[in-house]
């Protein structure tokens, strides 16, 4: 990009561009960051940002680019190059996933890099936060079950773990395991031990690693549908 103007058209001379994608109107924030071929097409690009946040593409999208929206049920072919819209760096689009849900994703065009031979593209240099499950009822629904799961309901469940495992101690030092061994004390361990795991998936950290591998696998399936 030597010689250009800063604030210079990026995507339709660039290599690569670098996209910083952020979910909208969610807590924990969740945003990745990505480097796309400039001559990437929409309807793909899509599937880059599905992958990198780790929707699984189960429903309807579209793109929003200068004030107009692209997508299979919009009646614009989403199909057009990226690079065709000629964004600057700064600029920024939306991209609406579940249009019941109504996931939107920030978009927002980071710079130009140059051809990279050392990594495949696309591909995920950056990003925090979790993807929220599919169908759990958009932002609000997914704030409450954030709420619900690490909430008053957490607390209680780490202080019956606690105290499961002062009663552990205690038959040990006894010998008298029936306290532990009681039906429904087990029963009750098992729910809270269930309850943990939901709770798993509001605070997985996120894993560049694994975007990347959905990435990977995403290249490679075109790749094979490609003429």
């Amino acid at each position: 990009m030597t010689g250009r103007r800063a604030g210079a058209d990026v995507t339709g001379l660039a290599d690569l561009v670098r996209l910083r994608v952020q979910l909208r109107d969610v807590k924990p924030t969740a945003w990745r960051r990505v480097v796309i071929p400039a001559t990437i097409r929409l309807d793909r690009l899509h599937r880059v940002v599905q992958a990198a946040m780790g929707w699984e593409d189960a429903h309807l999208w579209s793109f929003h680019l200068h004030g107009v929206d692209y997508g299979p049920e919009t009646g614009r072919n989403p199909s057009v190059p990226f690079a065709q819209f000629r964004l600057r760096p700064g600029e920024r689009f939306t991209c609406v996933y579940d249009f019941g849900d109504w996931w939107e994703h920030e978009v927002r065009v980071e710079a130009a890099t140059p051809a990279d031979a050392r990594g495949f593209v696309p591909r995920c240099v950056g990003g925090n936060g979790t993807c929220p499950p599919e169908d759990c009822g958009g932002p609000a629904g997914y704030a409450e079950q954030v709420g619900e799961a690490l909430g008053l309901s957490a607390s209680l469940d780490l202080a019956d773990f606690a105290e499961f495992g002062r009663d552990l101690l205690a038959a040990k030092e006894s010998g008298d395991w029936s306290p532990i061994t009681n039906p429904d004390r087990l029963d009750d361990l098992d729910r809270i031990v269930r309850r943990s795991q939901r709770r798993l998936r509001f605070t997985e950290p996120f894993s560049k690693g694994a975007a990347n591998d959905r990435l990977h696998a995403l290249a490679g399936a075109e790749q094979e549908t490609d003429p």
